[in-house]
């Protein structure tokens, strides 16, 4: 007598079913957590770029920018030239060479915009953060979302070296509420 030990084809859709249910149920959990550890990363990056600029300015007493490409979803930092200095051709590569080496934000996040102390809000293009050697900056709100609407606000202060954060979309007449 043959015993044939195998799987009948109602017990194969019912496996499958219960997969696919258990796919569906996890992937939307899934992309949650893919997308709030994008915006920890950027978090980071852009709390860490902050605090790293102000210290690097006083210490090399050289004045910098923080460039965000609003459009572009870039940051890079920027060596600002004395006033009066010309630009060379050479000078002109090596800007190009600095945004070619930009952090890129992860998938799914995005800069809102910027806004500055005197109203000034980029919404597309570049905007430049200052950073001066004498350890001052200029005083923003950096807008970052993520796809699932998530909001982050980081406020840089012009004399202190922490960067306040908000779970929300925060202008700078806001701050402080």
């Amino acid at each position: 007598m043959s015993t044939n030990r195998g799987f009948t084809l109602i017990e194969l859709i019912v496996v499958i079913s219960l997969i696919g249910l258990l796919a569906g149920i996890s992937a939307p959990r899934f992309q949650a957590a893919m997308t709030s550890d994008g915006i920890r990363r950027t978090s980071a990056k852009i709390m860490g770029t902050v605090a790293h600029l102000k210290n690097r300015a006083v210490k090399e007493r050289t004045n910098y920018n923080l460039i965000f490409d609003v459009s572009g979803n870039r940051i890079w930092i920027e060596e600002e030239k004395p006033p009066g200095k010309k630009s060379s051709t050479q000078d002109e590569t090596k800007e190009e060479d600095v945004s070619a080496d930009a952090y890129e934000l992860s998938d799914g996040i995005s800069i809102t915009d910027i806004e500055f102390a005197d109203d000034n809000i980029v919404t597309s293009g570049r905007a430049k953060i200052h950073f001066n050697r004498e350890g001052w900056s200029s005083m923003a709100a950096i807008h970052i979302a993520a796809d699932d609407d998530e909001h982050m606000t980081f406020i840089i202060e012009p004399f202190l070296d922490r960067v306040e954060v908000f779970k929300s979309y925060q202008s700078l007449d806001q701050e402080g509420e």
